[in-house]
């Protein structure tokens, strides 16, 4: 679970299901988002630009309170930059990361490098 993830549940009103989504609450959108970001694959030599995108969200997390709605409209817009690398849902990484969340709640999906 990112500290992004845990700001964003600490916000919420409930705890949402995964793709249970209510239009008008900020937090459970955002959550949503966050779940499909996990998923996404890039072609060969994007990485580090992803990267970069990503260190665009570093500002929410060094607000004193995070502010749910800012957090959605950034994480779509790192979607959308995604998108635009020519990044796209894995639906195996999707199904993959489902069934880790499911068995072990909180665990992140890390790949190790020797």
């Amino acid at each position: 679970m990112t500290l992004l993830e845990t700001l964003l549940q600490l916000s919420a009103p409930t705890r949402p299901e995964p793709g249970d989504i209510s239009p008008a609450d900020p937090v459970t959108e955002a959550l949503e988002v966050l779940r499909r970001l996990k998923c996404y694959t890039l072609p060969a030599g994007r990485m580090a630009a992803a990267r970069l995108l990503a260190r665009g969200l570093e500002p929410l997390l060094r607000a004193p309170k995070l502010d749910p709605a800012r957090a959605l409209t950034a994480l779509q817009q790192l979607e959308r930059d995604l998108i635009a690398l020519g990044g796209r849902p894995d639906p195996e990484l999707a199904a993959a990361v489902e069934l880790v969340e499911r068995v072990f709640p909180g665990a992140r999906l890390v790949q190790v490098k020797s």
